[in-house]
């Protein structure tokens, strides 16, 4: 099925992030290549432009602002080093978000009833 949530050291989820991050970056840079050869290739491009955007768009950086880092008394939003300003103002109403949900306190809530 789908996953929704990931839970991982740093070093591990970093080390899992930065390689989807490559081949989401090597796979449509391949893509674009191959379309970009030829005319054959640019009309495939043409048609397939508007059905493989939101692919692009989903699996983009900037489309997801930050990952909130748990284990600590407090919200943090850790945005990826080269982001964009929409990726920023995504992660700051991430974190915006989280505190008016009072996540912190349910998670407390939750592993102390455990």
């Amino acid at each position: 099925g789908d996953t929704h949530v990931v839970v991982a050291d740093g070093f591990a989820g970093n080390v899992c992030l930065k390689s989807i991050e490559g081949t989401a970056i090597t796979l449509f840079s391949s893509i674009k290549a191959v379309l970009n050869d030829g005319i054959i290739g640019k009309l495939c491009g043409l048609m397939l432009k508007s059905k493989l955007r939101p692919l692009k768009n989903r699996l983009s950086l900037d489309a997801h602002g930050g990952a909130p880092l748990l284990g600590i008394d407090g919200v943090v939003v850790k945005a990826h080093g080269s982001s964009k300003a929409v990726s920023i103002e995504i992660a700051i109403k991430q974190t915006e978000a989280m505190l008016e949900s009072g996540i912190v306190d349910i998670i407390k809530e939750s592993i102390h009833s455990a």
